[in-house]
């Protein structure tokens, strides 16, 4: 179901109350936003290091800048 786990599955379908439903649905929004963040920033590591013009990109600073490494 939306890619819900299965606990949050359940408290949607059990639930009587709307509010708990929202609830579950805030929280998994959340979780969610969090998740795509994350790999946003893989991502944009990624193409940094797929389109960087040096022969390693490990020497790039650009890519260890982006990267969070010493230079």
């Amino acid at each position: 179901m939306a890619g819900l786990g299965l606990d949050a599955i359940r408290t949607l379908v059990s639930a009587s109350a709307p509010g708990a439903r929202w609830s579950v649905l805030r929280r998994e929004a959340e979780a969610l936003g969090s998740r795509i963040a994350a790999a946003q920033v893989s991502l944009d590591l990624i193409e940094c290091a797929l389109a960087c013009e040096h022969e390693d990109f490990m020497e790039c600073p650009h890519f260890r800048g982006t990267a969070g490494l010493a230079p």
